[in-house]
C-alpha cells in the first residue's frame, strides 16, 4: 500500500530557472550539486513532504518528469501486491 510520496524527479533545460521559480513558491533548497550537469533538491517546509529532484537534461534525456518515487511500509510487499 503506497503512504506517500517519496520525491518527484524532473529534468529540465535550466536548474537554476526552475530552483528561482519553486523558491517563489515557498519550496526550501535542501541540496545543490553538479550531478547530472547541475541538480538541486527542494521541498515544501513542514513534515512529510516530497522531495523535488530537478536535474539538468543530460544526453538524449528527455525534458519532463523523469519519475516518481512512493514511500511504502515493505517495498517487496509492496512490489508482490503489484504483480500478484
Amino acid at each position: 500500500m503506497v503512504l506517500g510520496i517519496d520525491h518527484i524527479e524532473l529534468i529540465v533545460r535550466d536548474v537554476d530557472e526552475f530552483v528561482e521559480f519553486y523558491e517563489k513558491l515557498g519550496f526550501e533548497v535542501l541540496l545543490r550539486t553538479a550531478h547530472h550537469g547541475g541538480s538541486a533538491e527542494l521541498k515544501l517546509p513542514g513534515e512529510n513532504q516530497p522531495v523535488l529532484e530537478i536535474h539538468s537534461a543530460t544526453g538524449e534525456e528527455s525534458i519532463g518528469i523523469n519519475h516518481i518515487a512512493f514511500k511504502v511500509a515493505n517495498a517487496q510487499e509492496a512490489y508482490d501486491d503489484v504483480v500478484s
